[in-house]
């Protein structure tokens, strides 16, 4: 068959391609619908992608009567005889008629190398789904011609989109589309409530309600609450800021600088339920310890629950001093409120403290502490316990070592009507030269001291407290010398004449015993008794406290022997450097 012959559609062929149920094999249909009267054999090869193809069915539709070559419609009207034409329905073989072998129909997108639909593999001929896309595929094909061709008729009905049902059991790597849309639905549906929740926070108008947090606080604190202002941080982490905060009547027994709440996810819907609140520059009066213990009890719905709170510059104001910063956390038991409070100051010293109706219930515990004393004791280990309340604080316990001995006791501090310190105490085994040197004594003793003595101060504040220290008491020295002072030396110049001056030198004892009083001018001494082998002495001594430290007493010496020998010694000068002189 030539590549240059032309071939026009007749009026049957043209009916057929608008009524699309006359010829249903879709490689005739499509070559039908190529036929243009322009398109030469070879232009409908080259549309087609299949030679062979275009050359059976051309073959089958000029049989059919569909279509003709220009000569044989100029032939048909010069004759004048007519023109056998034939409809689809009378095109399918008879009886009588030879039967024409079956025309192979070949994709359109094949080509040259394109196998014929018998030749497919076993499970491409039996896949139904496969089967129905590529008949999805040519209708489409099929329609795009159509329209280049002739446009859409009105009456004629799009072929419907194919929509695969269900993956075949032979095609494992195809998904069905529904669950996948269904994946996508609640990705999209997570991803909307995330940012609804987010924009919760973000325009949440947070400064209007800022009375409906002053109410929630007040009844989870017992006391009026006021806040000056509210604002809200969203990096690292969305946080309801609420400043200077005051809690109480007029005066605030406490006050706040600032306080930070992570908020729990129920709290973005009206709640006030917090992981945790940061407070920053807390200051509690001694009016309200007493108040804490009511703080966060029973917090029900409609009252602020905080499951932990951050305490950070804790400061306690009391006699018009304040203490601190201590900082820590507060523990929060959803029944009984405020379970413990654990804090730890700059230096060593840790603080447990439990509220109680009166206050609360300290453990003070520290090492290496200096005590706020002037000048300071420095104690290896401390531990106190006691009660403080709005008027002041009752020792239970004091145990610490200090200077290679023990120190013990109990007392209290009370700031209401003035301040007052009274504290007992006993020492055992101290090194008595480390402590005198710490109190500016002069370093006249040398041995381990055990001592029960009392400390007391009174004064108009509490900061006075410590220069309005009185101590007394009775001490015994053990095993110990008695530095730049030679009695047995002083009674042998004594019996010179003239009496001479001693200086210097050491006397040691077995014992030395008796009372003192100190206060801010002078430590004085009565009662002494000193044990030294034949030695025995008793007496006095006053010394005065300052830069330059002086001594003034008086000492009766008694030396037994075959010989016994008594004198009464005057001690007098520099605390540093006596003078001794024996008179008999």
């Amino acid at each position: 068959m030539s590549d240059e012959r032309v071939y026009f559609k007749t009026a049957a062929g043209e009916a057929a391609v608008r009524e699309r149920t006359r010829l249903v094999q879709r490689n005739l249909r499509t070559v039908l619908i190529l036929v243009d009267g322009l398109a030469d054999m070879a232009a409908l090869k080259n549309k087609a992608g299949d030679a062979a193809m275009v050359e059976a069915a051309v073959l089958e539709l000029e049989r059919m009567g569909l279509i003709e070559t220009q000569d044989t419609q100029e032939a048909g009207n010069a004759g004048g005889a007519p023109r056998l034409t034939f409809e689809i329905a009378d095109a399918r073989p008879t009886s009588d008629r030879v039967e024409a072998a079956p025309v192979a129909e070949f994709p359109l997108t094949g080509g040259a190398g394109a196998l014929p639909a018998d030749t497919r593999s076993e499970s491409f001929r039996h896949s139904g789904w496969l089967t129905k896309l590529r008949q999805h595929r040519q209708e489409v094909r099929e329609e795009a011609l159509y329209e280049e061709a002739y446009g859409r008729a009105v009456d004629t009905p799009a072929p419907e989109p194919f929509v695969p049902k269900a993956a075949p059991a032979t095609a494992p790597g195809l998904r069905p589309k529904r669950k996948l849309r269904l994946g996508r639905l609640a990705l999209i549906a997570a991803l909307v409530a995330l940012v609804l929740a987010v924009l919760r926070v973000v325009f949440y108008p947070y400064d209007e309600y800022r009375p409906r947090f002053e109410e929630a606080l007040t009844q989870v604190l017992g006391d009026p609450v006021s806040i000056r202002n509210l604002r809200v941080t969203f990096l690292p982490m969305p946080l309801i800021v609420l400043e200077k905060v005051s809690i109480g009547g007029t005066p605030p027994y406490a006050t706040v600088d600032t306080i930070r709440l992570s908020p729990e996810l129920s709290s973005l819907f009206g709640e006030h339920r917090y992981r945790q609140a940061a407070v920053q520059g807390l200051t509690v009066s001694a009016a309200g310890v007493g108040r804490l213990s009511r703080w966060f009890k029973s917090a029900g719905s409609g009252k602020a629950a905080v499951d932990r709170m951050a305490i950070e510059n804790l400061w306690f104001s009391a006699g018009g001093n304040s203490f601190g910063p201590l900082s820590g956390v507060a523990r929060i038991d959803p029944a009984r409120g405020i379970d413990q409070i654990q804090l730890a100051g700059s230096g060593p010293v840790r603080v447990d403290a439990v509220p109680t109706p009166a206050g609360l219930s300290l453990t003070l515990s520290a090492s290496n502490w200096l005590s706020p004393l002037q000048p300071p004791i420095k104690f290896t280990t401390l531990e106190v316990k006691g009660e403080l309340g709005d008027g002041g604080f009752s020792m239970k316990k004091l145990e610490g070592l200090a200077y290679d001995g023990q120190f013990s006791g109990q007392g209290e501090i009370s700031w209401r009507d003035g301040a007052r310190l009274s504290l007992p105490l006993e020492l055992r085994h101290v090194a008595v030269d480390k402590l005198v040197g710490i109190l500016e004594g002069a370093p006249l003793l040398v041995g381990d001291v055990d001592a029960k003595l009392r400390i007391t101060s009174h004064a108009d504040s509490l900061p006075r407290l410590i220069n309005n220290l009185h101590t007394e008491g009775s001490f015994t020295v053990a095993r110990g010398q008695l530095k730049h002072i030679d009695l047995a030396e002083a009674l042998k110049l004594g019996a010179q004449r003239p009496p001479g001056v001693a200086r210097g030198g050491t006397t040691g004892f077995e014992e030395l015993a008796g009372s003192f009083s100190s206060d801010e001018r002078a430590v004085r001494l009565t009662g002494m008794r000193m044990a030294s082998g034949l030695m025995h002495a008793s007496g006095a001594a006053t010394l005065s406290r300052g830069t330059e430290p002086s001594i003034n007493g008086a000492a009766s010496v008694v030396i037994n022997g075959s010989a016994s020998v008594a004198a009464l010694v005057a001690i007098s000068g520099s605390a540093r450097d006596p003078e001794l002189k024996a008179s008999r």
